[in-house]
């Protein structure tokens, strides 16, 4: 029966009622952007959440390129390979060319990014769309587990990869037959995930200059993965995989007075940053960044309340008469809460089925993917709303209604 009185409310103002639909999810709409605005800002410190940020140093050798300069560099970076206190766990990464043949050109490559399972496993900050993070899935026996960006291939599918048997060690110099190595993808990452890779160098970094968003499209020529070294099939061909000249530098345990003098030799021959200091050069920099956007935000939000308010208030005043037939015939204050429950529940259904067209659209259109970063904020925001608009939409009308008799509604309205 409420379900069919609430019906009835918005029956009798289709156009306006329509209108108020629109404007909703417009509104969500609207408020999801300026959420995913600010998530995007802060999806660089979220890739690192997994990290101790006060044990782990980014490290890269610096820009003295003398015999003399790399032998010293290689001292240091062996003393902290022998220290029992720290971790050292290398970053690879380049280009890998396809078995398989692009339509386009003969050749076809993938980007790739590896390191060892310890470190591997932390770059898991939740962006998998799908499947499970290469350390966390079972090895399959011939295969390189591998996450790979989202557009090109799924969970399951098998990458065959064609390597150069001239550049592997465990190759005959005589060899002339390509080698080939497996990848199955166990998971797939969101194609604007923030992710860790091997770039860049310099003293006074910030996450930005090492995590950076996947932008590659769905479709396109060129993907990228992710894989551990330690992955007992790379291991065959870990001669192939050229180390990035990066290196991550955790402290674990064991460390002592020792570990401290060996990071610190390793500053002054190379360019090391503590990540607890690129995290808060970061955050400096994300405060200035959304502070540009506060008046963009606020402007947004505050036209798009005060027209929703205006347009409800409109609505009611409109609905007062029916309202007050119903309250005559009988029903009391718990029955017309009923009523508004189910009629302002209709409205936000068909808003919410409204704001997922208009969101569906836009993803696939591509043109919010360089622009915001989706997350569960923006599903505990947007029920947030939810709840407030029919709270709104509830109350609202039984206080017009209860500061005048029905009779006056009636002869008013």
């Amino acid at each position: 029966m409420y379900f069919k009185l609430g019906s009835h409310l918005l029956s009798t103002k289709t156009l306006a009622n329509c209108l108020l639909i629109i404007l909703i999810a417009f509104s969500l709409f609207v408020t999801n952007i300026c959420i995913g605005i600010i998530n995007r800002q802060f999806a660089v410190t979220d890739a690192v959440k997994n990290f101790d940020l006060e044990k782990t140093y980014y490290y890269c050798q610096s820009g003295e390129y003398s015999d003399d300069a790399e032998m010293q560099a290689n001292e240091y970076i062996k003393a902290a390979e022998d220290n029992k206190g720290i971790d050292v766990s290398y970053l690879y990464g380049g280009s890998l060319q396809l078995k398989n043949k692009s339509w386009v050109s003969d050749l076809r490559y993938i980007s790739y990014t590896a390191t060892d399972d310890k470190t591997g496993s932390k770059l898991n900050s939740g962006q998998l769309k799908s499947g499970k993070w290469y350390t966390d899935a079972e090895h399959t026996e011939g295969a390189v587990n591998v996450v790979a960006l989202e557009g090109m291939y799924d969970v399951g599918d098998i990458i065959h990869i064609e390597l150069d048997p001239y550049m592997l060690e465990t190759q005959e110099t005589d060899e002339t037959e390509p080698v080939y190595m497996n990848m199955i993808v166990t998971g797939v990452i969101r194609k604007e995930s923030y992710i860790y890779y091997p770039r860049t160098d310099g003293q006074d970094l910030g996450l930005s200059e090492i995590i950076g968003p996947a932008y590659k499209a769905a479709g396109s020529e060129r993907t990228a993965v992710y894989f551990s070294i330690d992955d007992p099939e790379a291991k065959k061909y870990a001669d192939y995989f050229e180390k990035s000249g990066v290196s991550v530098l955790t402290l674990n345990d064991n460390a002592d007075e020792s570990s401290s003098n060996v990071i610190a030799d390793l500053g002054r021959k190379g360019w090391l940053n503590k990540f607890k200091d690129m995290y808060d050069r970061s955050m400096e920099d994300i405060v200035s960044q959304i502070l540009t956007l506060v008046p963009f935000i606020f402007g947004t939000v505050l036209l798009t309340v005060v027209s929703l308010v205006c347009i409800m208030l409109l609505n009611s005043i409109d609905n007062m008469k029916t309202y007050s037939v119903y309250y005559l015939c009988g029903m009391n204050w718990s029955d017309m809460r009923k009523i508004l429950l189910a009629y302002s529940g209709i409205l936000m259904i068909s808003s919410c089925i409204l704001l997922i067209i208009i969101w569906t659209a836009s993803v696939l259109a591509g043109i919010m993917d360089s622009m915001v970063v989706y997350s569960m904020n923006n599903i505990y925001i947007t029920l947030g709303l939810i709840a407030f608009i029919i709270l709104i939409m509830v109350f609202v009308p039984l206080m017009m209604l209860s500061k005048s008799s029905p009779k006056d509604a009636l002869r008013d309205h």
